[in-house]
Protein backbone atom coordinates (compact mmCIF):
# COMPACT_ATOMS: atom_id res chain seq x y z
CA UNK A 1 0.00 0.00 0.00
CA UNK A 2 1.59 3.15 -1.26
CA UNK A 3 1.41 6.19 1.44
CA UNK A 4 0.11 9.82 0.76
CA UNK A 5 3.27 12.02 0.43
CA UNK A 6 0.88 14.93 1.59
CA UNK A 7 1.17 16.11 5.19
CA UNK A 8 -2.72 16.57 5.61
CA UNK A 9 -3.76 13.09 5.07
CA UNK A 10 -3.77 12.11 8.83
CA UNK A 11 -6.43 15.26 9.42
CA UNK A 12 -10.34 15.15 8.86
CA UNK A 13 -11.62 17.08 5.96
CA UNK A 14 -12.68 20.04 8.02
CA UNK A 15 -9.33 20.18 9.98
CA UNK A 16 -7.93 20.57 6.73
CA UNK A 17 -10.06 22.92 5.49
CA UNK A 18 -9.48 25.45 8.60
CA UNK A 19 -4.95 24.58 8.56
CA UNK A 20 -5.91 25.71 4.91
CA UNK A 21 -7.48 28.83 5.06
CA UNK A 22 -4.95 29.67 8.02
CA UNK A 23 -2.51 29.12 5.83
CA UNK A 24 -3.62 31.78 3.46
CA UNK A 25 -4.47 34.18 6.42
CA UNK A 26 -1.06 33.34 7.54
CA UNK A 27 0.56 33.67 4.26
CA UNK A 28 -0.88 37.22 3.43
CA UNK A 29 -0.05 38.51 6.76
CA UNK A 30 3.60 37.11 6.35
CA UNK A 31 4.09 38.88 2.79
CA UNK A 32 2.51 42.10 4.32
CA UNK A 33 5.43 42.40 6.78
CA UNK A 34 8.26 40.98 4.60
CA UNK A 35 7.35 43.82 2.14
CA UNK A 36 7.15 46.26 5.05
CA UNK A 37 10.12 45.30 6.08
CA UNK A 38 11.69 45.21 3.12
CA UNK A 39 10.83 48.71 2.42
CA UNK A 40 11.87 50.16 5.15
CA UNK A 41 15.32 48.84 4.31
CA UNK A 42 15.10 50.29 1.42
CA UNK A 43 14.17 53.87 3.55
CA UNK A 44 16.64 53.66 6.01
CA UNK A 45 19.40 53.25 2.59
CA UNK A 46 18.17 56.49 1.24
CA UNK A 47 18.05 58.47 4.49
CA UNK A 48 21.51 57.29 5.11
CA UNK A 49 22.70 57.88 1.46
CA UNK A 50 21.59 61.64 2.04
CA UNK A 51 23.35 62.26 5.19
CA UNK A 52 26.31 60.78 3.91
CA UNK A 53 25.95 63.04 0.96
CA UNK A 54 25.58 66.37 2.58
CA UNK A 55 28.61 64.97 4.80
CA UNK A 56 30.70 65.52 1.73
CA UNK A 57 28.96 68.78 0.16
CA UNK A 58 29.94 70.01 3.77
CA UNK A 59 33.17 68.63 3.69
CA UNK A 60 33.50 69.84 -0.25
CA UNK A 61 32.49 73.91 0.41
CA UNK A 62 34.74 74.06 4.02
CA UNK A 63 37.85 72.79 1.12
CA UNK A 64 36.66 75.05 -1.41
CA UNK A 65 35.91 78.16 0.79
CA UNK A 66 38.42 77.43 2.98
CA UNK A 67 41.82 75.60 1.83
CA UNK A 68 44.47 76.85 4.50
CA UNK A 69 43.32 76.94 8.14
CA UNK A 70 45.34 78.95 10.38
CA UNK A 71 45.01 78.88 14.07
CA UNK A 72 47.23 81.75 15.06
CA UNK A 73 50.61 80.77 16.92
CA UNK A 74 50.32 77.30 16.22
CA UNK A 75 53.69 77.48 13.77
CA UNK A 76 55.30 79.60 15.85
CA UNK A 77 54.72 78.41 19.48
CA UNK A 78 56.17 75.21 21.92
CA UNK A 79 54.74 72.19 22.60
CA UNK A 80 53.98 73.41 25.64
CA UNK A 81 52.05 76.25 24.89
CA UNK A 82 50.23 74.57 22.70
CA UNK A 83 48.79 71.92 25.09
CA UNK A 84 47.88 75.24 27.38
CA UNK A 85 46.01 76.93 24.12
CA UNK A 86 42.36 76.97 23.95
CA UNK A 87 42.02 74.99 20.88
CA UNK A 88 38.32 74.67 21.07
CA UNK A 89 37.72 78.17 21.02
CA UNK A 90 39.92 78.84 18.35
CA UNK A 91 38.16 75.72 16.36
CA UNK A 92 34.51 77.58 17.46
CA UNK A 93 36.16 80.96 16.01
CA UNK A 94 36.84 79.96 12.60
CA UNK A 95 35.03 80.32 9.53
CA UNK A 96 34.03 77.14 9.25
CA UNK A 97 32.37 77.04 11.77
CA UNK A 98 30.53 80.51 11.30
CA UNK A 99 29.67 80.35 7.49
CA UNK A 100 25.66 80.83 6.50
CA UNK A 101 25.97 77.16 5.48
CA UNK A 102 27.51 75.05 8.28
CA UNK A 103 23.95 74.67 10.86
CA UNK A 104 21.69 73.72 7.84
CA UNK A 105 23.82 71.14 6.67
CA UNK A 106 24.63 69.82 10.00
CA UNK A 107 20.91 69.61 11.07
CA UNK A 108 20.16 67.90 7.71
CA UNK A 109 22.74 65.22 8.77
CA UNK A 110 21.12 64.97 12.36
CA UNK A 111 17.84 64.60 11.22
CA UNK A 112 19.06 61.85 8.50
CA UNK A 113 21.00 59.78 11.02
CA UNK A 114 18.15 59.92 13.61
CA UNK A 115 15.72 59.20 10.87
CA UNK A 116 17.71 55.97 9.76
CA UNK A 117 18.21 55.16 13.42
CA UNK A 118 15.11 55.00 13.67
CA UNK A 119 13.63 53.09 11.00
CA UNK A 120 15.89 50.47 11.65
CA UNK A 121 14.85 49.75 15.07
CA UNK A 122 11.34 49.66 13.19
CA UNK A 123 12.81 47.38 10.38
CA UNK A 124 13.98 45.10 13.32
CA UNK A 125 10.90 44.87 14.77
CA UNK A 126 8.67 43.92 11.62
CA UNK A 127 11.80 41.66 11.20
CA UNK A 128 11.11 39.52 14.68
CA UNK A 129 7.45 39.66 13.88
CA UNK A 130 7.70 38.10 10.36
CA UNK A 131 10.25 35.53 11.41
CA UNK A 132 7.74 34.71 14.30
CA UNK A 133 5.24 34.30 11.77
CA UNK A 134 7.62 31.75 9.56
CA UNK A 135 8.98 29.61 12.69
CA UNK A 136 5.58 28.98 14.22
Amino acid sequence: MEQSLDNTSFLTKSAAARMANRQVNKSKEFHELYNFWRKLDTSIAFFALFGLLFGMVKYELDVIIYKEMIFKGIGTTTEDEIDNMDLYELAMASGRNNSKYNEPIKWAMFTTSMLSIILLIMRRYYELQWNRLYLQ
